[in-house]
């Protein structure tokens, strides 16, 4: 198959009835992320350790099952069917975009849920001091433990009781850059009721986190870097977190929709430094985050949480098979199917054209897909 295929995009949108206007509400911005995620995948899976990864969306389900395109006219949303998924959270940008945004919608809800009844909502940061030299697992097992230090012990049983601490969220991001890696925390804490000065629990969980930091021999933390704000809205954060998420769960989960901070940067960011310069340097970053964060969940809650705000607990693999709302469908032959593997931005451009030209679209898509294909594998003439 052709390597002009991002260029065909044109292409084939001006085949579609030449019409420009489009029936998607899905913004070109996002369409552009989702064709950069699977531009991302597929420079990963030249290099990556990771099998599962290696052939995600490469593979169906089953040798009998046949890939479904199934779309939505309404709101725009498209995606693949029955093609198996590595479900890697924290290394695949296709299934931790999808895990993510299912993810954020939880904590979503429960942010909703516990301002309609009145409780407390409060975003901390918990992060360290950390060298070049400190290695990514040297510095998770720091975090880790001071984490353990501040909600373990009589003295969090007291915070509880003192505050009405309902439970707690937390998830963890790392960033790279000069100074080496910056793993960190970001915990939303629920209270019974709003606290008339949340900076009395900041000052309780801060002080054992910096005992614990301290003693295992680093830097005692700034208290300007470990923070408290108070969440009032759907929005209320963003101090230290993504301007493009506009929910408290999209902020807290969708690491895909971040830059770092300042020479910082994610590690999407060094994924896609490794792809884009295939610098040794980024590459060994990008190993070593492949190493050190398997089986690392993206967000965890504290017992009882879910079930008190009325939410399931399910799988990463669950979210990731999860059926969504579609009202058209269309499935792919074995001949279409050998052809969007030959180049893998072939299905993000499929995608594009099912959200944004629907029916039409993807029947003009899939003759051009065809024809495309026929040119080239012809015999070449004389």
């Amino acid at each position: 198959m052709c390597r002009q295929t991002l260029d065909n995009i044109t292409e084939v949108s001006s085949i579609v009835a030449g019409q420009e206007v489009t029936r998607t509400k899905i913004s070109p911005e996002a369409l552009k992320r989702r064709a950069d995620r699977y531009l991302l995948l597929e420079g990963l899976q030249k290099r990556t350790t990771k099998h599962r990864l290696h052939r995600c969306g490469l593979d169906r389900i089953s040798n009998s099952a046949q890939p479904i395109l199934k779309w939505d006219e309404e709101t725009g949303s498209s995606y693949l069917s029955l093609v198996q998924r590595c479900g890697y959270v924290q290394f695949c940008p296709v299934c931790g975009a999808k895990i993510g945004n299912q993810r954020a919608s939880e904590i979503s809800q429960a942010v909703e849920k516990a301002l309609d009844l009145g409780h407390g909502i409060y975003m901390i940061t918990f992060t360290a001091h950390h060298l070049q030299e400190h290695t990514l697992r040297e510095l998770r097992t720091l975090i880790k433990g001071g984490f353990k230090a501040v909600i373990s012990g009589r003295q969090w049983t007291e915070d509880r009781a003192d505050f009405g601490v309902l439970g707690q969220i937390r998830t963890e991001e790392a960033t790279w850059g000069l100074s080496g890696w910056h793993p960190h925390l970001h915990v939303l804490v629920f209270t019974d009721k709003p606290l008339d000065d949340p900076h009395q629990l900041h000052a309780r969980l801060f002080s054992r986190w910096s005992n614990h930091i301290v003693k295992r021999g680093h830097k005692a933390p700034s208290p300007e870097a470990n923070r408290i704000d108070t969440i009032t809205e759907q929005r209320g954060v963003g101090r230290y977190l993504s301007k493009v998420a506009v929910t408290v769960g999209h902020e807290m989960t969708r690491s895909d929709l971040k830059k770092g901070k300042g020479k910082r940067l994610s590690h999407w960011e060094v994924g896609w430094g490794a792809v884009a310069t295939n610098d040794p340097l980024y590459w060994s970053k990008w190993f070593e985050w492949e190493a050190e964060m398997g089986g690392v969940q993206l967000c965890r809650w504290s017992n009882g949480l879910k079930s008190y705000f009325g939410i399931n607990e399910r799988t990463d693999q669950e979210l990731l098979e999860q059926e969504e709302r579609f009202t058209h469908a269309r499935t792919i032959s074995n001949q279409e199917w050998d052809l969007l593997k030959q180049d893998k931005q072939l299905v993000p451009m499929m995608l594009k054209t099912a959200s944004t030209h629907g029916s039409h679209g993807v029947d003009t898509f899939f003759d051009w897909l065809v024809e495309v294909g026929r040119n080239s594998y012809a015999p070449s003439q004389g």
